[in-house]
């Protein structure tokens, strides 16, 4: 006899049910408490983590740790906030567009939410190319699409051709990853079949048609999908022209085929590198050189308009907001770098074949302002490198045609850097230019009066330019010049040895030497040397400015030496070679008799002359007959048959395919 009472076990089967209940009871509540202090700490965290935004707001990480704490207090409102101005200082990472996107989709099912998600996307796209973003981009298009299509909808629908132009726009957007556009492609693909499958249209068709032929030409590392997927569409859509269809598109399989497949060992290294900077960078040199398909990467050859806008614009978009980062106002270099390149970027805009005034008072006013910032970050430390000034002057002397502005720039330059040798050279460059040739003499004069750092380099330069522009007279005045400025170094090189000799110190020849040398250090030497008598040099007192003045004196006065040195390292003793003066004619220059003849203008500048090459030289007598070959004449028609061509079963649409793929 059955009875219902219960068992023993079903005693136990209750208390463990009882126990699990309780246990997990106990859990939820524990995790409801940890979520709670998690809750109650992030809130605690919250002032401090503004306070120091406030204060420097280019603290990427302090941005990232405030988003995760506002998540975890749920402030919705400051959250979005938050990475409103995360994002005008920064790039935000792949993570964080798609976290922000997600979160903004739950409330997309308004036209203001939609609008707003859209937003969104447009803002995380001109960051940089995500195939993620993207993905997720095509996924909401296609659901709200999908949400909206039933039979009511006709194939001119504007559903259709909104989710169309939205498709197409990724597409276009993605079509040069080549390794992961298809992903994006696929889905646009599958998009116009299933219009194709709805509506049967001859229009839709070709469409479809179209489009895999273009993809097909596209570079892409999955061009075999594409190829087989046009391959069944053509079977199932247009069968009776399946041979034709195929040969016509195999030509353009074969070489994306080539293409791809010398990117995919790129592909591979950069994966299997963990991403590393030297795969890249292999991969672009690549790039540079590769005629099989230039990438859209390569921007010396991938010239789209669309693309370079997107990659000018993301380069300039966080220009003015970088230049308040403390990092970058603490390297000289770095900022001198961003302000350069934002100078390059307003020349690049000028057409100067056509500037306008509002064009030439932007490259002015650009120049200015980063001089100013400049000055303000660092202003007790001037760029050794001048690069601002030099590139100012370059632009008023070549773009601008304003010489006295370029002048301006150049004497300033010379007078904050007065020791740097190469700036005295490119400023008397600039005056040679102008042919200026008798300032080039005041100014070498006045350069080597400055204790440069490499006076060797400035001599050597004055007597090269004096050779190639000046006359017998200035070159005889230079060579004095630059005889005593040898000598004079000489005698300076010689005390310091003693002090390295007598007190054992390595000598620094890198070290410019000072004008007075120490008596004590030479004493001992000077005794037992033959006293020599060295006229005091003058040192030049006139400043920069003053040069064109000293200049134009200079031409009205002879230069008298009373103390011409006994050797001189230039070839003094042979006044006379560039005209071949006789004697008589070299003891007039020499006693300063005659009056010094004018510089002559620089003659405009030739072209280079450029040999022709030779004309390739023809073999005389007989051509030689190539071994092994034979023509047919009109008279061997006969011996050329027709091939037998046996029976053969019939094929497929799949064998036709393997067949131009080459394989058995």
């Amino acid at each position: 006899m059955e009875t219902n009472e219960p068992t023993v076990q079903d005693y136990e089967m209750q208390d463990t049910t009882a126990e699990e209940n309780q246990a997990a009871h106990v859990a939820e509540q524990t995790a409801e408490v940890s979520e709670a202090d998690k809750t109650l700490q992030a809130l605690e965290a919250l002032p401090e983590l503004m306070e120091k935004l406030e204060e420097d707001d280019t603290q990427y990480q302090l941005h990232v740790q405030l988003i995760e704490t506002l998540k975890q207090a749920d402030l919705p409102n400051e959250l979005e906030q938050a990475r409103i101005n995360m994002h005008k200082v920064f790039p935000l990472t792949e993570a964080l567009w798609l976290e922000w996107i997600n979160d903004t989709k739950k409330e997309a099912d308004t036209e203001e939410g939609r609008e707003k998600l859209m937003a969104l996307y447009n803002q995380a796209q001109e960051d940089y190319l995500s195939i993620e973003i993207w993905k997720s981009y095509v996924e909401y298009i296609l659901d709200n699409f999908h949400a909206k299509f039933d039979d009511s909808v006709t194939k001119e629908d504007e559903l259709i051709q909104t989710t169309r132009q939205d498709l197409l726009h990724a597409v276009g957007a993605t079509q040069f990853h080549v390794k992961q556009s298809q992903q994006i492609w696929k889905a646009f693909i599958e998009f116009e079949m299933e219009l194709l499958n709805k509506y049967k249209d001859a229009e839709q068709q070709k469409r479809v048609h179209n489009a895999f032929v273009q993809r097909l030409g596209v570079l892409h590392i999955d061009y075999q999908d594409t190829f087989d997927s046009l391959s069944s569409f053509i079977s199932t859509w247009d069968n009776a022209n399946y041979e034709t269809i195929m040969m016509q598109t195999t030509p353009i399989y074969a070489r994306t085929k080539k293409a791809a497949e010398e990117r995919d060992i790129f592909e591979m290294k950069i994966t299997a590198s963990g991403y590393s900077l030297d795969a890249f960078y292999e991969y672009i040199e690549n790039e540079k050189v590769s005629k099989n398909m230039s990438c859209i990467n390569n921007i010396e050859k991938g010239r789209i308009g669309s693309q370079l806008d997107t990659v000018t614009l993301r380069a300039i978009r966080f220009f003015d907001t970088a230049l308040s980062s403390k990092q970058l106002l603490s390297s000289m270099d770095d900022l001198v770098t961003i302000l350069l390149a934002k100078i390059d970027y307003v020349r690049r805009k000028i057409d100067w074949e056509e500037a306008t005034q509002d064009d030439l008072i932007d490259i002015q006013l650009v120049f200015a302002e980063c001089l100013e910032y400049y000055n303000e970050a660092f202003p007790d430390t001037a760029d050794p490198y001048y690069r601002i000034q030099k590139y100012h002057a370059f632009i008023a002397e070549k773009r601008l045609y304003d010489i006295e502005k370029a002048r301006e720039l150049w004497q300033e330059i010379v007078e904050t850097h007065g020791r740097d040798t190469e700036a005295w050279i490119q400023y008397i460059t600039f005056e040679r230019n102008q042919n200026n040739y008798q300032l080039c003499e005041t100014l070498f004069k006045k350069a080597l009066q400055k204790n440069v750092d490499n006076p060797m380099r400035l001599i050597d330069t004055w007597n090269s330019m004096e050779r190639e522009f000046g006359t017998l007279e200035s070159f005889e005045r230079a060579a004095i010049q630059m005889n005593r400025k040898v000598k004079t170094f000489s005698r300076q090189w010689q005390a310091a040895l003693v002090v390295q000799e007598e007190y054992n110190e390595p000598l620094d020849t890198e070290k410019p030497i000072v004008e007075d040398a120490p008596e004590t250090a030479v004493k001992d030497k000077e005794a037992e040397k033959p006293t020599e008598s060295v006229t005091e040099e003058k040192p030049v007192e006139n400043t920069v400015e003053e040069t064109h003045v000293e200049a134009k004196e200079e031409t009205s006065k002879k230069e008298h030496s009373t103390d011409e040195p006994k050797e001189l390292d230039f070839t003094l003793k042979r006044k006379a070679s560039e005209g071949d003066l006789n004697e008589e004619e070299a003891k007039k220059h020499k006693s300063n008799e005659k009056e010094e003849a004018p510089r002559e203008s620089l003659p405009p500048p030739r072209k280079p002359f450029n040999p022709l090459p030779r004309a390739a030289r023809s073999r005389r007598g007989k051509s030689l007959a190539l071994h092994g070959s034979k023509s047919l004449g009109r008279q061997d028609v006969h011996q050329v048959k027709d091939p037998v061509v046996p029976d053969t079963p019939e094929k497929t649409n799949d064998d036709f395919r393997n067949m131009l793929l080459g394989k058995k």
